[in-house]
C-alpha cells in the first residue's frame, strides 16, 4: 500500500516506544517493515506528524491568526529536512561500507523522530489548551526528548557498529540539517521580502 495503515503507524510507533524503553532492536524488529516501502511509510507519517507539531508550536507562538506563508513553507522544509538527512545516512553509511544495515538504522532512527515529533505536537497541544501547566509539560518534555536523542545515539552504535564519535555524529547531523534548512528558509524569506 502507498500510505501506510493506522495499523503500520501504531505499529511503527510502538516499535520506536519499545526502542526508547530498552528494547533489544532483533526482539522488536518484525514491528516494522524494513525495506524500501517502510522508508516510504515512515517519511510519510513522520512528514505529517512534524508538520503538525511545527505548525502547532508556530501557533502557540503567534497570538495573530498564522501567516500562510508560515503555513505553506512548512510542508515543503519539513519534506527537504527528512529527506536531506536520510541522504546524509545513506551516503554515509555507503562511505562506512555498511550498506546492509541501511534501512534498519534509518526506518528505527526515523520512527524514534516521529514519535518525538507526535510526542511535541500532544505537549504543544497541552501547553495551547492549558497553559497553566507549562513548566511541568516542558520539563517532561524536555526528558523524553533527550533520552529519545540517547535512544537515537545507541541505535547507531548498536545497528551500524560505529564509535561513540560516528553515532554522536550522526545524531548531530540531523540537529544540524535541521537548522540549516530553517536558516535557508529564514534567509530565502529575507531575500523576497527585501
Amino acid at each position: 500500500m502507498m500510505f501506510p495503515s493506522l495499523f503500520q503507524i501504531f505499529s511503527g510507533l510502538d516499535f520506536a516506544f519499545l526502542l526508547l524503553r530498552g528494547r533489544e532492536f532483533d526482539l522488536i524488529k518484525s514491528k516494522v517493515n524494513f525495506s524500501s516501502l517502510g522508508l516510504w511509510h515512515v517519511l510519510f507519517f513522520s512528514t505529517f506528524i512534524s508538520i503538525l507539531a511545527k505548525l502547532t508550536i508556530l501557533k502557540i507562538a503567534f497570538i495573530n491568526p498564522l501567516p500562510s506563508r508560515l503555513i505553506i513553507a512548512t510542508i515543503p522544509l519539513m519534506i527537504i529536512e527528512l529527506c536531506l538527512f536520510t541522504m546524509f545516512v545513506f551516503y554515509l553509511i555507503k562511505f562506512l561500507n555498511k550498506g546492509n544495515y541501511f534501512f534498519n538504522f534509518i526506518i528505527s532512527f526515523l520512527w524514534l523522530v516521529s514519535l518525538q515529533s507526535l510526542l511535541v505536537f500532544l505537549i504543544s497541544l497541552l501547553l495551547w489548551f492549558f497553559p497553566s501547566i507549562a513548566l511541568i509539560v516542558g520539563i517532561i518534555g524536555a526528558v523524553i526528548s533527550i533520552q529519545i536523542l540517547i535512544v537515537q545515539f545507541k541505535l547507531g552504535r548498536q545497528l551500524l557498529n560505529v564509535g561513540a564519535m560516528m553515532a554522536g555524529g550522526i545524531v548531530l547531523g540531523n540537529v544540524i540539517i535541521g537548522i540549516l534548512v530553517g536558516l535557508l528558509d529564514q534567509f530565502a524569506f529575507s531575500l523576497v521580502s527585501g
